[in-house]
């Protein structure tokens, strides 16, 4: 198996989605969904669209696919913001009602599969490591330097030009 750390993200990211779309199958709801259903709970059961962006961190089209296809399977309901008609505000069902114990419970499950093995204190690193990293790849880190690029076959005196 390769060492390069972006591979190794990669791999563990899409093992995880698979396997907890597996696991989400019978529900009807794939992970993105699960996620976005997670994070309505846990703020009250009503957020804008806005927000489920900016937690997700994926596109206004990305969301408004999620959503749709929610609100069709009877999780969420859509409304126009009353203090910005050009926003949405996103409301769990009673469907989605119930399936907030089941779904609390699964992702308790699926984050102690992810840190099996782990003492608490290596979850705890893990976890800090992993926000040092996003921070790293989404330039909010001042100590990082960003990378130089430099062509194949450009020469040390071209890059110092």
């Amino acid at each position: 198996m390769c060492d390069d750390i972006g591979h190794l993200i990669k791999i563990a990211g899409e093992r995880l989605k698979n396997q907890a779309d597996t696991r989400l199958k019978e529900s009807g709801l794939t992970m993105s969904q699960f996620q976005t259903m997670f994070f309505i709970h846990t703020h009250g059961g009503a957020v804008t669209q806005k927000e489920i962006e900016t937690h997700l961190q994926v596109s206004h089209p990305t969301v408004v696919g999620i959503i749709s296809r929610m609100e069709k399977k009877g999780f969420l309901t859509v409304e126009v913001n009353p203090d910005d008609h050009r926003g949405r505000i996103v409301r769990t069902t009673e469907k989605s009602d119930r399936f907030r114990d089941e779904s609390i419970r699964q992702k308790r499950q699926a984050e102690q599969e992810l840190v099996r093995g782990f003492t608490p204190e290596e979850a705890v690193e893990l976890r800090r490591l992993l926000h040092k990293l996003l921070d790293n790849v989404s330039g909010n880190n001042p100590d990082t330097i960003p990378a130089k690029t430099i062509r194949p076959n450009q020469t040390q005196k071209e890059e110092q030009l």
